[in-house]
């Protein structure tokens, strides 16, 4: 089988080539050995294919060779005749192939191919053979290895008849332990039952159980409380199927509990108004050893547990019916509200009285239920009055809100610590009253009231008129206005805690409105006077203001700038000092838990408008120098026309100043008459004579010097086109005007010497001095005529 697969496999791989046309000498397969496998094949598959009856020679060789199948398939195989192509190319000589000789042959292929497997096999044949031979043992010592085995096999078998002999006393060992432990539950639940009923047949009437009316006393508190531990035994084990309690048991169960929770309502309220607080803690400890059904919140009133259901039902609501009425509220005025002050104290009065005893008899935990219930009640019948949270009037509102949160507060100090206080105010009943209070609307009104009593001073006039008497050493209108609408904001009758960053918010509202109001007044006093020559400030280069800005200080006057750059300082004082104080007891007051975080926000943002300020009044001390700087200049303009006064006029030689020269620094005298009365710094007041003074004085230096020069030129230019001009003998044209510039400049040096300052002194005022040589040649003239003894 081996031989003709693999003659097959050969076959099959070579069956498309041109099969050899030599011819092979059959090789006969003859073993080597007598034991080596015979080589004969009893099927030929050649023979099968090429023998068989239906084979076609002309059809298989036409499918091998893609040639047609025709009877002259073979013919069309031989090769062309010498001379039948047209092409004159030589022809090319095959040889052709009978059927016979292809299948000896492939019966050569095969045979040889066979062979070759043959001695593959033979190669490893003795190998084969030895492998019997050594495998002869096995045998042997698999039945040795056997024997240790039947044997454990055995044992294991014994093992699994005593551990299923164990396993079967377990069993029977353990029913038998659960049937004893049944029946000594059983007997345990019969015998607490038993003392229950016994305890509550010792203590209570039999009625209670339907049984015929006796005689006997109500139980003490004490007596209740064991009674509700020894009933509350029966009920926690009756909530396990372990104890097993018949129907009838279960039935004079719920009956005692029923008859109990009743006696111990009326001892509850009995205690109260005893005020005995033995008797109310051994109730309340009743109370609480009773199992009760779970609240998936506190305001879910549908299981609340029956001590507090005694309290709100049966004390609490009818205190509230009788205190909180239409009546008691608005006491004769219609949604007045005038009322709730009382009603606030009559319940906190009642409440200290009747909670505080339950509070103080009561668990931590039932005391706070106690608590939270009473607040329950009491914010449901205050929300039967909607006139209570209405806005209506800001004051009425900040009132009836005022009360309501000390009132609230009232209540929070009778938490025992932080945890309690933090559960108190987030319960939904809390938040949903707090809810009610529209403080937002509040605010808006409180806004809108500030807003109207500044505005219409900052946009007008009356932003820099002063009042007689001064308010906290502010003067002008604006910076009372502003000062008064902040001390509104913190006031104690407007400030609401809860509104900490909405009055925060409009302080500094306030303070950016009034920084704007002198701002425009710096812009305006800047675009009103022309700048000194070279004089350089920052209010010089503001923009120009509106028109409407104009408008409003158009009429204002250096002592009313004077007055702002007064209550500027003033403000940034009170800032610092006042109202950075105020605003910190508010918040410490309101938010002592985020003080750490709140304040350095506000401090930063004080600091930044108080910035802002200093800024402004630095801006408006440059602008008001500059203004008198400029008022000065134009009464020094008449200096200009000295010469003219004297050329060709025929006029005396000038005896005393001009009458321009004695009111140049006015200004300035005025100047300082403002800054006195507002109180004005004097290194302040001192720093703006300076700056005019020195502006004024090396201004007129210039106009000086320029007259001087021209004047020299024009005589100059006289000598030369006119050879007959001279002065006269007596005094020129020039000299009369070189007198009276002296003249003018002597009398600057008094007005200087006149305002008193340490630094300006005409002996030493370095711009006098300089100006005061530039007249030097009017002064030898002047002399010369008083040695004359010509005026």
């Amino acid at each position: 089988m081996m031989t003709s697969t693999a003659a097959a496999n050969r076959y099959d791989h070579h069956e498309a080539a041109v099969w050899p046309t030599t011819a092979s000498t059959a090789v006969s397969l003859s073993p080597s050995s007598s034991s080596s496998p015979s080589s004969s094949s009893s099927c030929d598959p050649i023979d099968a294919t090429f023998g068989a009856p239906a084979f076609d020679a002309d059809q298989y060789l036409a499918e091998r060779l893609r040639l047609p199948s025709s009877s002259s398939s073979l013919a069309s195989l031989s090769p062309l005749a010498s001379g039948g192509s047209t092409g004159g190319a030589a022809a090319t000589t095959t040889t052709t192939t009978t059927l016979e000789a292809l299948a000896s042959e492939l019966r050569g292929a095969e045979a040889a191919r066979a062979g070759e497997l043959v001695d593959v096999i033979n190669e490893h044949y003795r190998d084969f053979v030895n492998v019997s031979r050594c495998l002869g043992g096995v045998g042997e010592v698999l039945g040795k290895l056997k024997e240790p085995l039947s044997q454990f096999r055995a044992l294991l078998a014994n093992w699994d008849t005593d551990l299923e002999l164990a396993v079967a006393e377990t069993m029977a060992l353990a029913q038998q332990q659960k049937q004893q432990e049944d029946q000594r539950r059983s007997q345990m639940t019969t015998r607490e039952f038993d003392d229950c009923c016994a305890i509550f047949d010792s203590y209570l009437a039999p009625e209670a159980f339907g049984e015929q009316a006796g005689s006997k006393p109500l139980p003490s508190a004490s007596e209740l409380d064991l009674m509700s531990h020894q009933l509350t035994k029966l009920l926690v084990w009756s909530s396990y199927p372990e104890y097993e309690f018949s129907a009838p048991q279960r039935v004079k169960i719920a009956a005692m509990r029923k008859m109990l929770r009743d006696h111990l309502s009326k001892a509850f309220i009995s205690s109260l108004q005893s005020r005995d607080k033995a008797s109310l803690s051994s109730i309340l400890s009743a109370f609480s050893a009773m199992p009760t059904h779970k609240r998936k919140s506190t305001s879910d009133r549908s299981k609340i547990s029956k001590p507090i259901n005694t309290w709100c039902k049966d004390i609490v609501a009818p205190f509230l019916s009788k205190t909180v009425n239409t009546s008691s509220l608005e006491k004769g005025v219609r949604a007045s509200c005038n009322g709730l002050g009382d009603i606030y104290q009559s319940i906190s009065t009642w409440l200290r009285s009747a909670l505080g005893l339950i509070l103080e008899a009561a668990s931590p935990h039932l005391g706070f239920e106690f608590l939270v219930w009473t607040w329950n009640s009491i914010a449901t019948s205050l929300e039967a009055f909607p006139s209570i949270f209405a806005v209506g009037f800001a004051d009425s509102f900040f009132k009836r809100y005022t009360l309501t949160m000390q009132f609230v507060t009232s209540l929070e100090e009778l938490c025992r610590n932080s945890a309690e206080l933090n559960r108190f105010r987030q319960q939904e009943t809390m938040t949903q009253f707090i809810r009610k209070w529209n403080t937002k609307v509040y605010f808006q009104q409180r806004m809108q009231e500030i807003s109207l009593q500044v505005e219409p001073i900052l946009s007008t006039s009356s932003a820099f008129q002063q009042v007689t008497n001064p308010i906290s050493g502010l003067v002008c209108k604006s910076s009372i206005a502003i000062f008064e609408s902040v001390q509104t904001c913190w006031s104690p009758t407007v400030y609401i805690p809860e509104l900490l960053p909405s009055f925060l918010r409009l302080t500094l509202q306030l303070l950016a409105r009034y920084q704007r109001c002198a701002a425009d007044a710096v812009a305006a006093l800047s675009s009103s006077s022309k700048p000194a020559e070279g004089v350089s400030t920052t209010a010089t280069s503001m923009p120009q203001p509106p028109k409407q800005v104009l408008e409003v200080w158009s009429s204002a006057t250096c002592t009313d700038f004077v007055a702002l750059y007064k209550d500027l300082g003033s403000i940034v004082c009170q800032i610092e000092s006042h109202f950075r104080l105020l605003i910190e007891k508010s918040v410490n007051d309101s938010y002592k838990n985020v003080m750490s975080g709140v304040l350095p926000l506000i401090s930063s943002a004080l600091s930044d408008s108080t910035a802002q300020l200093s800024e402004i009044q630095r801006q408006l001390s440059e602008a008001v120098t500059q203004s008198v700087t400029s008022k000065c200049m134009e009464l020094l303009q008449p200096m200009k026309g000295t010469m003219a006064a004297f050329r060709s006029t025929g006029k005396p030689p000038p005896t005393c100043p001009a009458p321009h020269s004695s009111t140049i620094l006015n200004p300035v005298v005025t100047l300082r008459t403002a800054a006195v009365s507002f109180s004005i710094p004097a290194e302040v007041e001192q720093n703006w004579v300076v700056t005019v003074v020195t502006a004024v004085t090396e201004k007129s230096y210039e106009i000086c010097r320029d007259l001087i020069m021209n004047v020299n030129r024009t005589d100059d230019m006289l000598r030369k086109y006119n050879k007959s001009y001279t002065q006269s003998s007596v005094i020129s044209d020039t000299d009369k005007f070189l007198i009276q510039l002296f003249l003018d400049v002597k009398e600057i040096g008094r007005l200087i010497d006149n305002l008193h300052v340490p630094c300006l002194d005409s002996n030493s005022f370095e711009p006098y001095l300089r100006l005061k040589t530039s007249v030097l040649q009017g002064e030898t003239l002047h002399m010369q005529q008083l040695s004359k003894g010509k005026p």
